[in-house]
Protein backbone atom coordinates (compact mmCIF):
# COMPACT_ATOMS: atom_id res chain seq x y z
CA UNK A 1 0.00 0.00 0.00
CA UNK A 2 1.36 3.42 -0.92
CA UNK A 3 1.84 5.27 2.39
CA UNK A 4 1.79 8.79 0.95
CA UNK A 5 -1.64 10.34 0.48
CA UNK A 6 -3.03 13.85 0.52
CA UNK A 7 -4.68 16.51 -1.57
CA UNK A 8 -3.85 20.11 -2.31
CA UNK A 9 -5.61 22.49 0.02
CA UNK A 10 -6.98 25.61 -1.61
CA UNK A 11 -8.80 28.62 -0.26
CA UNK A 12 -11.91 28.57 -2.41
CA UNK A 13 -13.68 31.61 -0.93
CA UNK A 14 -12.44 34.07 -3.55
CA UNK A 15 -13.14 31.70 -6.46
CA UNK A 16 -16.66 31.12 -5.17
CA UNK A 17 -17.28 34.88 -4.96
CA UNK A 18 -15.95 35.42 -8.49
CA UNK A 19 -18.19 32.69 -9.81
CA UNK A 20 -21.21 34.22 -8.04
CA UNK A 21 -20.57 37.71 -9.45
CA UNK A 22 -19.99 36.41 -12.97
CA UNK A 23 -23.29 34.58 -12.82
CA UNK A 24 -25.05 37.70 -11.51
CA UNK A 25 -23.46 40.31 -13.77
CA UNK A 26 -23.22 38.45 -17.04
CA UNK A 27 -22.27 35.42 -19.03
CA UNK A 28 -20.26 34.40 -22.08
CA UNK A 29 -22.15 32.99 -25.04
CA UNK A 30 -21.26 29.42 -25.91
CA UNK A 31 -20.77 30.44 -29.52
CA UNK A 32 -19.06 33.78 -28.91
CA UNK A 33 -16.31 35.19 -26.72
CA UNK A 34 -18.27 38.40 -26.27
CA UNK A 35 -19.37 39.17 -22.72
CA UNK A 36 -23.09 39.94 -22.63
CA UNK A 37 -24.81 41.57 -19.64
CA UNK A 38 -27.59 39.57 -18.10
CA UNK A 39 -30.35 42.15 -18.30
CA UNK A 40 -32.76 40.61 -15.84
CA UNK A 41 -30.28 41.02 -12.99
CA UNK A 42 -28.50 44.29 -13.75
CA UNK A 43 -31.64 46.11 -14.88
CA UNK A 44 -33.17 45.62 -11.49
CA UNK A 45 -30.11 47.14 -9.79
CA UNK A 46 -29.98 50.08 -12.18
CA UNK A 47 -33.68 50.71 -11.90
CA UNK A 48 -33.49 50.99 -8.14
CA UNK A 49 -30.49 53.32 -8.30
CA UNK A 50 -31.75 55.62 -11.07
CA UNK A 51 -35.57 55.20 -11.04
CA UNK A 52 -35.36 54.28 -14.71
CA UNK A 53 -36.28 51.10 -16.47
CA UNK A 54 -34.20 49.58 -19.21
CA UNK A 55 -36.63 50.75 -21.85
CA UNK A 56 -36.00 54.43 -21.00
CA UNK A 57 -32.35 54.26 -19.86
CA UNK A 58 -29.90 55.56 -22.47
CA UNK A 59 -27.43 52.92 -23.56
CA UNK A 60 -24.38 54.99 -22.53
CA UNK A 61 -25.74 55.58 -19.03
CA UNK A 62 -26.68 51.94 -18.66
CA UNK A 63 -23.18 50.73 -19.65
CA UNK A 64 -21.52 53.27 -17.35
CA UNK A 65 -23.64 52.18 -14.42
CA UNK A 66 -23.09 48.53 -15.23
CA UNK A 67 -19.29 49.09 -15.21
CA UNK A 68 -19.56 50.94 -11.90
CA UNK A 69 -21.38 48.07 -10.22
CA UNK A 70 -18.90 45.56 -11.66
CA UNK A 71 -16.06 47.58 -10.15
CA UNK A 72 -17.76 47.70 -6.75
CA UNK A 73 -18.35 43.96 -6.82
CA UNK A 74 -14.73 43.28 -7.73
CA UNK A 75 -13.53 45.50 -4.89
CA UNK A 76 -15.75 43.61 -2.44
CA UNK A 77 -14.34 40.30 -3.62
CA UNK A 78 -10.80 41.50 -3.02
CA UNK A 79 -11.66 42.68 0.49
CA UNK A 80 -13.40 39.40 1.29
CA UNK A 81 -10.47 37.38 -0.04
CA UNK A 82 -8.02 39.38 2.09
CA UNK A 83 -10.11 38.91 5.21
CA UNK A 84 -9.89 35.12 4.74
CA UNK A 85 -6.18 34.86 3.95
CA UNK A 86 -4.37 37.40 6.10
CA UNK A 87 -3.67 37.24 9.80
CA UNK A 88 -4.05 40.41 11.81
CA UNK A 89 -1.17 42.87 11.49
CA UNK A 90 0.25 41.25 8.35
CA UNK A 91 -0.59 42.32 4.84
CA UNK A 92 0.90 39.30 3.04
CA UNK A 93 1.22 35.80 4.43
CA UNK A 94 3.56 34.58 1.70
CA UNK A 95 7.30 34.90 2.10
CA UNK A 96 10.69 33.51 1.16
CA UNK A 97 13.66 31.68 2.62
CA UNK A 98 16.66 33.68 3.78
CA UNK A 99 20.13 32.40 4.51
CA UNK A 100 22.58 33.49 7.20
CA UNK A 101 26.06 32.39 8.27
CA UNK A 102 26.31 31.11 11.84
CA UNK A 103 29.90 29.83 11.74
CA UNK A 104 32.94 30.19 9.53
CA UNK A 105 34.68 32.98 7.66
CA UNK A 106 34.81 31.21 4.31
CA UNK A 107 38.52 30.43 4.73
CA UNK A 108 39.51 26.81 5.48
CA UNK A 109 41.36 26.22 8.71
CA UNK A 110 41.08 25.31 12.36
CA UNK A 111 41.63 28.48 14.35
CA UNK A 112 39.03 30.37 16.35
CA UNK A 113 38.25 28.19 19.36
CA UNK A 114 37.06 30.24 22.31
CA UNK A 115 35.76 33.08 20.15
CA UNK A 116 32.67 33.89 18.11
CA UNK A 117 31.80 31.10 15.67
CA UNK A 118 31.36 33.61 12.84
CA UNK A 119 35.04 34.61 13.18
CA UNK A 120 36.40 31.05 13.32
CA UNK A 121 37.85 29.00 10.48
CA UNK A 122 36.20 25.70 9.57
CA UNK A 123 37.50 22.91 7.37
CA UNK A 124 34.85 21.21 5.23
CA UNK A 125 31.93 20.95 7.67
CA UNK A 126 29.59 18.04 7.01
CA UNK A 127 26.97 16.75 9.45
CA UNK A 128 25.22 19.21 11.78
CA UNK A 129 22.73 18.64 14.61
CA UNK A 130 21.21 20.29 17.68
CA UNK A 131 22.45 18.73 20.91
CA UNK A 132 20.50 18.02 24.11
CA UNK A 133 22.44 20.89 25.70
CA UNK A 134 20.93 23.33 23.19
CA UNK A 135 24.24 23.83 21.40
CA UNK A 136 24.74 23.33 17.67
CA UNK A 137 27.20 20.52 16.92
CA UNK A 138 28.92 19.64 13.64
CA UNK A 139 31.74 17.52 12.30
CA UNK A 140 34.51 18.55 9.93
CA UNK A 141 35.42 16.14 7.18
CA UNK A 142 38.62 17.99 6.30
CA UNK A 143 39.45 19.00 9.86
CA UNK A 144 38.83 15.52 11.36
CA UNK A 145 37.03 17.18 14.26
CA UNK A 146 33.75 17.52 16.09
CA UNK A 147 33.00 21.10 17.11
CA UNK A 148 30.31 22.88 19.11
CA UNK A 149 28.65 26.30 18.95
CA UNK A 150 27.32 27.21 22.38
CA UNK A 151 24.19 29.20 23.08
CA UNK A 152 26.49 32.21 23.53
CA UNK A 153 27.79 31.78 19.96
CA UNK A 154 31.25 30.68 21.08
CA UNK A 155 32.98 27.88 19.15
CA UNK A 156 34.91 25.05 20.80
CA UNK A 157 36.40 21.76 19.62
CA UNK A 158 35.04 18.66 21.33
CA UNK A 159 36.99 15.86 19.64
CA UNK A 160 39.69 15.42 17.00
CA UNK A 161 43.19 16.76 16.59
CA UNK A 162 42.95 18.18 13.08
CA UNK A 163 44.78 15.18 11.62
CA UNK A 164 43.41 11.77 10.57
CA UNK A 165 43.92 8.91 12.99
CA UNK A 166 42.26 6.36 15.25
CA UNK A 167 42.14 5.95 19.01
CA UNK A 168 41.26 2.97 21.22
CA UNK A 169 38.11 2.65 23.29
CA UNK A 170 38.30 4.59 26.54
CA UNK A 171 40.09 7.59 25.04
CA UNK A 172 38.77 10.97 26.15
CA UNK A 173 37.06 13.03 23.46
CA UNK A 174 39.67 15.78 23.73
CA UNK A 175 42.41 13.25 22.86
CA UNK A 176 40.46 11.11 20.39
CA UNK A 177 41.59 11.09 16.76
CA UNK A 178 39.03 10.84 13.95
CA UNK A 179 39.32 10.02 10.25
CA UNK A 180 36.96 11.81 7.83
CA UNK A 181 33.88 12.01 10.08
CA UNK A 182 30.72 12.36 7.98
CA UNK A 183 27.78 12.69 10.36
CA UNK A 184 26.91 13.04 14.04
CA UNK A 185 23.74 12.29 16.01
CA UNK A 186 22.69 12.05 19.63
CA UNK A 187 21.23 8.78 20.91
CA UNK A 188 18.14 8.71 23.16
CA UNK A 189 20.39 8.89 26.25
CA UNK A 190 22.10 12.05 25.01
CA UNK A 191 25.41 10.44 24.03
CA UNK A 192 27.14 11.78 20.92
CA UNK A 193 27.50 9.23 18.10
CA UNK A 194 29.73 9.78 15.04
CA UNK A 195 30.26 7.98 11.75
CA UNK A 196 34.04 7.78 11.56
CA UNK A 197 34.02 6.98 7.86
CA UNK A 198 37.74 6.64 7.17
CA UNK A 199 38.04 4.12 10.00
CA UNK A 200 34.97 2.11 8.88
CA UNK A 201 33.23 2.26 12.24
CA UNK A 202 30.63 4.09 14.32
CA UNK A 203 31.64 5.42 17.74
CA UNK A 204 29.94 6.85 20.80
CA UNK A 205 31.15 9.49 23.27
CA UNK A 206 29.69 9.02 26.73
CA UNK A 207 27.72 12.07 27.82
CA UNK A 208 29.04 11.92 31.40
CA UNK A 209 32.66 10.78 31.02
CA UNK A 210 33.50 11.92 27.49
CA UNK A 211 35.13 8.55 26.79
CA UNK A 212 34.78 6.92 23.37
CA UNK A 213 33.55 3.38 22.69
CA UNK A 214 32.87 1.54 19.44
CA UNK A 215 29.24 0.90 18.56
CA UNK A 216 29.60 -0.86 15.20
CA UNK A 217 32.48 -1.98 13.00
CA UNK A 218 35.90 -3.45 13.60
CA UNK A 219 37.93 -0.73 11.92
CA UNK A 220 38.52 -2.92 8.87
CA UNK A 221 36.51 -2.51 5.68
CA UNK A 222 34.25 -5.40 4.67
CA UNK A 223 30.74 -6.81 4.70
CA UNK A 224 30.13 -9.48 7.29
CA UNK A 225 28.74 -9.98 10.77
CA UNK A 226 24.96 -9.88 10.31
CA UNK A 227 23.21 -11.71 13.13
CA UNK A 228 26.02 -11.09 15.60
CA UNK A 229 27.35 -8.25 17.75
CA UNK A 230 27.72 -5.02 15.78
CA UNK A 231 31.20 -4.52 17.21
CA UNK A 232 32.31 -7.73 15.46
CA UNK A 233 30.80 -6.75 12.10
CA UNK A 234 32.60 -5.14 9.20
CA UNK A 235 31.37 -1.95 7.52
CA UNK A 236 32.67 -0.31 4.38
CA UNK A 237 32.88 3.49 4.44
CA UNK A 238 29.68 4.10 6.41
CA UNK A 239 28.43 7.62 5.70
CA UNK A 240 25.16 8.38 7.49
CA UNK A 241 23.42 7.38 10.71
CA UNK A 242 20.09 8.03 12.40
CA UNK A 243 18.13 6.64 15.34
CA UNK A 244 14.67 5.17 14.92
CA UNK A 245 11.81 5.88 17.30
CA UNK A 246 12.72 2.62 19.07
CA UNK A 247 16.31 3.78 19.61
CA UNK A 248 17.80 1.43 17.01
CA UNK A 249 20.86 2.77 15.21
CA UNK A 250 20.44 2.76 11.42
CA UNK A 251 23.59 2.99 9.25
CA UNK A 252 23.98 3.81 5.57
CA UNK A 253 26.75 1.32 4.76
CA UNK A 254 27.33 2.90 1.38
CA UNK A 255 30.39 0.90 0.38
CA UNK A 256 28.31 -2.27 0.63
CA UNK A 257 25.19 -0.66 -0.94
CA UNK A 258 23.05 -1.61 2.06
CA UNK A 259 21.33 -0.09 5.07
CA UNK A 260 22.01 -1.84 8.38
CA UNK A 261 20.47 -1.70 11.83
CA UNK A 262 21.95 -2.15 15.29
CA UNK A 263 19.27 -3.32 17.72
CA UNK A 264 19.09 -1.00 20.73
CA UNK A 265 18.58 -3.82 23.23
CA UNK A 266 20.72 -6.66 21.95
CA UNK A 267 23.42 -4.80 20.01
CA UNK A 268 22.93 -7.24 17.12
CA UNK A 269 23.46 -5.96 13.58
CA UNK A 270 21.37 -6.88 10.54
CA UNK A 271 20.82 -5.68 6.97
CA UNK A 272 17.41 -4.05 6.46
CA UNK A 273 17.68 -2.69 2.90
CA UNK A 274 19.74 -3.55 -0.17
CA UNK A 275 21.22 -6.81 -1.40
CA UNK A 276 24.94 -6.07 -1.09
CA UNK A 277 25.59 -4.95 -4.65
CA UNK A 278 24.55 -1.86 -6.63
CA UNK A 279 21.65 -1.82 -9.03
CA UNK A 280 18.48 0.04 -10.00
CA UNK A 281 16.07 0.15 -7.08
CA UNK A 282 12.80 -1.64 -7.81
CA UNK A 283 9.67 0.25 -6.81
CA UNK A 284 7.02 -1.29 -4.57
CA UNK A 285 9.22 -4.15 -3.38
CA UNK A 286 10.50 -5.07 0.04
CA UNK A 287 13.53 -2.92 0.79
CA UNK A 288 15.54 -5.97 1.82
CA UNK A 289 14.97 -7.50 -1.63
CA UNK A 290 15.72 -4.46 -3.78
CA UNK A 291 19.17 -3.26 -4.90
CA UNK A 292 20.36 0.18 -3.85
CA UNK A 293 22.86 2.31 -5.73
CA UNK A 294 24.88 4.18 -3.15
CA UNK A 295 22.57 4.58 -0.11
CA UNK A 296 24.06 7.80 1.20
CA UNK A 297 21.79 9.41 3.81
CA UNK A 298 18.71 8.53 5.86
CA UNK A 299 16.11 10.06 8.19
CA UNK A 300 12.67 9.23 9.61
CA UNK A 301 9.38 11.12 9.52
CA UNK A 302 6.87 11.40 12.35
CA UNK A 303 4.85 8.50 10.90
CA UNK A 304 7.73 6.04 11.22
CA UNK A 305 8.62 5.94 7.52
CA UNK A 306 12.23 6.06 6.36
CA UNK A 307 13.50 8.53 3.78
CA UNK A 308 16.61 7.47 1.90
CA UNK A 309 18.66 9.24 -0.77
CA UNK A 310 20.99 7.35 -3.08
CA UNK A 311 24.15 9.14 -4.19
CA UNK A 312 24.93 7.31 -7.41
CA UNK A 313 21.26 6.55 -7.99
CA UNK A 314 20.36 10.27 -7.77
CA UNK A 315 16.98 9.43 -6.25
CA UNK A 316 14.87 9.89 -3.14
CA UNK A 317 13.01 6.89 -1.72
CA UNK A 318 10.46 6.32 0.99
CA UNK A 319 10.28 3.04 2.87
CA UNK A 320 6.92 2.32 4.51
CA UNK A 321 7.58 1.84 8.21
CA UNK A 322 4.94 -0.90 8.46
CA UNK A 323 5.43 -2.95 5.31
CA UNK A 324 9.11 -2.02 4.63
CA UNK A 325 8.27 -1.66 0.95
CA UNK A 326 10.26 0.94 -0.93
CA UNK A 327 8.85 3.66 -3.22
CA UNK A 328 10.59 6.20 -5.43
CA UNK A 329 9.47 9.74 -4.64
CA UNK A 330 11.92 11.96 -6.52
CA UNK A 331 14.73 11.72 -9.03
CA UNK A 332 14.67 10.09 -12.44
CA UNK A 333 17.86 8.16 -11.81
CA UNK A 334 19.76 10.38 -14.21
CA UNK A 335 22.23 12.99 -13.05
CA UNK A 336 21.14 16.54 -13.81
CA UNK A 337 20.37 19.98 -12.45
CA UNK A 338 17.00 20.30 -10.66
CA UNK A 339 14.54 22.99 -11.70
CA UNK A 340 13.03 25.56 -9.35
CA UNK A 341 9.88 23.49 -8.86
CA UNK A 342 8.52 20.40 -10.58
CA UNK A 343 7.04 16.97 -9.83
CA UNK A 344 9.63 15.00 -7.92
CA UNK A 345 9.30 11.91 -10.09
CA UNK A 346 10.24 13.97 -13.17
CA UNK A 347 13.07 15.92 -11.58
CA UNK A 348 16.76 15.13 -12.04
CA UNK A 349 19.09 15.23 -9.05
CA UNK A 350 22.85 15.44 -8.77
CA UNK A 351 24.52 13.47 -6.00
CA UNK A 352 22.26 14.02 -2.95
CA UNK A 353 24.33 13.52 0.21
CA UNK A 354 22.31 14.96 3.06
CA UNK A 355 18.71 14.53 4.22
CA UNK A 356 16.48 15.77 7.02
CA UNK A 357 12.74 15.59 7.68
CA UNK A 358 11.23 18.66 9.33
CA UNK A 359 8.41 18.96 11.87
CA UNK A 360 5.80 19.08 9.08
CA UNK A 361 7.27 16.00 7.32
CA UNK A 362 8.77 17.98 4.44
CA UNK A 363 11.90 16.21 3.24
CA UNK A 364 14.99 18.39 2.76
CA UNK A 365 17.97 17.38 0.66
CA UNK A 366 21.49 18.66 0.25
CA UNK A 367 21.87 18.00 -3.47
CA UNK A 368 25.62 18.27 -3.30
CA UNK A 369 26.78 18.31 -6.90
CA UNK A 370 24.11 20.82 -7.98
CA UNK A 371 25.15 23.03 -5.02
CA UNK A 372 21.53 23.38 -3.91
CA UNK A 373 19.14 22.67 -1.06
CA UNK A 374 15.91 21.01 -2.21
CA UNK A 375 12.63 20.38 -0.40
CA UNK A 376 10.15 17.61 -1.24
CA UNK A 377 6.48 17.88 -0.22
CA UNK A 378 5.00 14.40 0.34
CA UNK A 379 1.40 15.67 0.05
CA UNK A 380 1.91 17.16 -3.43
CA UNK A 381 4.92 15.25 -4.76
CA UNK A 382 6.62 18.53 -5.72
CA UNK A 383 10.38 19.02 -5.42
CA UNK A 384 11.54 22.63 -5.22
CA UNK A 385 14.81 24.50 -4.92
CA UNK A 386 15.02 26.46 -1.68
CA UNK A 387 18.66 27.62 -1.66
CA UNK A 388 21.62 27.83 -4.01
CA UNK A 389 22.08 29.18 -7.53
CA UNK A 390 23.12 25.89 -9.24
CA UNK A 391 26.67 27.29 -9.37
CA UNK A 392 29.40 26.63 -6.82
CA UNK A 393 30.37 29.67 -4.79
CA UNK A 394 30.51 31.38 -1.42
CA UNK A 395 27.42 33.54 -1.57
CA UNK A 396 26.33 36.34 0.75
CA UNK A 397 23.67 36.31 3.42
CA UNK A 398 20.24 37.24 2.10
CA UNK A 399 17.65 35.62 -0.19
CA UNK A 400 18.46 31.90 -0.19
CA UNK A 401 18.03 31.34 -3.93
CA UNK A 402 20.52 34.12 -4.63
CA UNK A 403 23.22 32.66 -2.38
CA UNK A 404 25.70 30.32 -4.07
CA UNK A 405 26.69 27.24 -2.08
CA UNK A 406 29.66 24.93 -2.58
CA UNK A 407 28.97 21.19 -2.35
CA UNK A 408 26.80 21.20 0.80
CA UNK A 409 26.70 17.87 2.63
CA UNK A 410 25.08 18.21 6.03
CA UNK A 411 21.53 19.38 6.67
CA UNK A 412 19.39 19.48 9.81
CA UNK A 413 15.83 20.72 10.42
CA UNK A 414 15.46 22.17 13.92
CA UNK A 415 12.25 22.01 15.94
CA UNK A 416 11.47 25.68 15.28
CA UNK A 417 11.51 25.22 11.50
CA UNK A 418 15.02 26.61 10.98
CA UNK A 419 17.22 24.49 8.71
CA UNK A 420 21.00 24.31 9.19
CA UNK A 421 23.44 23.49 6.40
CA UNK A 422 27.00 22.23 6.37
CA UNK A 423 28.13 24.28 3.37
CA UNK A 424 31.21 22.17 2.99
CA UNK A 425 33.50 23.84 0.47
CA UNK A 426 32.41 27.33 1.50
CA UNK A 427 33.66 26.29 4.95
CA UNK A 428 30.60 27.67 6.68
CA UNK A 429 27.61 26.58 8.72
CA UNK A 430 24.55 28.43 7.43
CA UNK A 431 20.93 28.56 8.50
CA UNK A 432 17.73 28.95 6.52
CA UNK A 433 14.83 30.90 8.01
CA UNK A 434 11.45 31.65 6.50
CA UNK A 435 10.55 35.34 6.44
CA UNK A 436 7.14 36.75 5.51
CA UNK A 437 7.12 39.11 2.55
CA UNK A 438 5.82 42.01 4.59
CA UNK A 439 5.77 42.32 8.35
CA UNK A 440 4.89 45.97 8.99
CA UNK A 441 5.01 47.43 12.47
CA UNK A 442 1.58 48.02 14.04
CA UNK A 443 0.47 51.54 13.37
CA UNK A 444 0.32 53.89 16.36
CA UNK A 445 -2.28 56.66 16.62
CA UNK A 446 -1.02 60.17 16.03
CA UNK A 447 -0.48 62.03 19.26
CA UNK A 448 -2.47 65.21 19.74
CA UNK A 449 -0.56 68.34 20.56
CA UNK A 450 -1.23 69.67 24.06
Amino acid sequence: MDPVTGNNRRNSDASCNIRYCSETLGTRSASSSQFRPRLTSIDRIIAKATHFTFSVTPLGLKLALWSYFAFVCGWAIAQDSQSHSEPAGQSITQGSWWIETVAGTGEPGGVGDGGPATLAQLNNPFGVVRGPDGALWFCEYGGHKIRRIGLDGVLTTYAGSGFPGRSPDGTLASDCALNLPHEIRFDPAGNLVVVDTGNHWVRRFDRSTGQVTTVAGTGTAGYRGDGGPATDAQLQSPHSIQFSSLGDLVICDIGNHVVRKVDARSGTISTIAGIGKPGPTQDNRLAIESPLHGPRTIDFDTLGNWWLATREGNQLFQVDGRTTKIYRRAGTGKKGMPLDSMPGLDSPMNGPKGITVDRDNYVWLADTESHTILRYAPTTGVLERIAGTLRAGDGPDGPARECSLARPHGIFADVDGTVYIGDSESHRIRKLSFKPSQTPEPSTPERKKP
